[in-house]
């Protein structure tokens, strides 16, 4: 089967993540984070995907996008995204060239399952980090929108989320509360392993189905390089 680098399915949420270069901060103020922010939204509305959760960190950025039918639609989102805060960043300083490291890369997220553990593991990003010691005090993530505490809601609720309640309020205090009791540690080992390696964040029986379905490599690459053949 074909391995693709960067893996996209349609109809499927998907991790993202995209590094500055080098591991270089890319957001240095207050203003660059909005500024950003400002274009995600134009182009998620341009291009109609949907943007689930996310965290701004000071050198690279996590989304949970679903590009929909098409495919396509997330390398485009994440070019303009990208090209467009590069072109401001360039700007404002009198800099040219690239902001990012290369190209970014994408996990298909199984919904059922891991969807919500992914928005929990992108938006624990900076208690991770040591920026804050809880989400609910970092400006630059989901977090505080998915439990109530901003009056602008811009994001598209992902179907996990919308389950937890009949309404909007009730699916916030919800969610505030799962995601305070979540205690599964095996899965944020798995998504962390299958980010760092590539494949689908899944259940083997779902990656072997899509693996069928798609004729693609699905599953996360061993860690290291391939072992040597023996010569007999």
């Amino acid at each position: 089967m074909a391995r693709q680098h960067r893996i996209i399915l349609p109809n499927l949420p998907h991790h993202v993540v995209h590094r500055g270069h080098n591991r270089d901060v890319i957001f240095n103020s207050n203003s660059d984070f909005n500024t950003y922010l400002s274009y995600m939204k134009i182009f998620r509305d341009l291009l109609a995907v949907k943007i689930y959760s996310f965290c701004l960190m000071p050198n690279h950025v996590h989304l949970i996008i679903d590009p929909g039918e098409t495919p396509a639609s997330i390398s485009l989102f994440m070019m303009r995204l990208a090209g467009r805060y590069t072109w401001h960043k360039n700007t404002r300083r009198g800099r040219r060239g690239t902001l990012w490291d290369g190209r970014f890369r994408s996990n298909p997220v199984q919904s059922d399952r891991y969807l919500q553990t992914c928005c929990r593991y992108v938006e624990m990003n900076p208690v991770r980090a040591n920026i804050v010691d809880h989400p609910s005090r970092y400006r630059w993530s989901s977090f505080r929108e998915r439990i109530g505490l901003t009056t602008e809601k811009w994001l598209d609720e992902d179907p996990c989320y919308a389950e937890l309640g009949a309404n909007r309020p009730d699916r916030e205090k919800r969610y505030k509360i799962w995601f305070e009791q979540f205690t599964t540690e095996p899965d944020l080992d798995m998504i962390q392993t299958t980010i760092r390696r590539g494949g689908m964040i899944a259940e083997e029986i779902c990656i072997s189905e899509k693996e069928e379905e798609t004729g693609l490599s699905l599953t996360a690459k061993p860690q290291g390089r391939p072992a040597r053949r023996q010569v007999p």
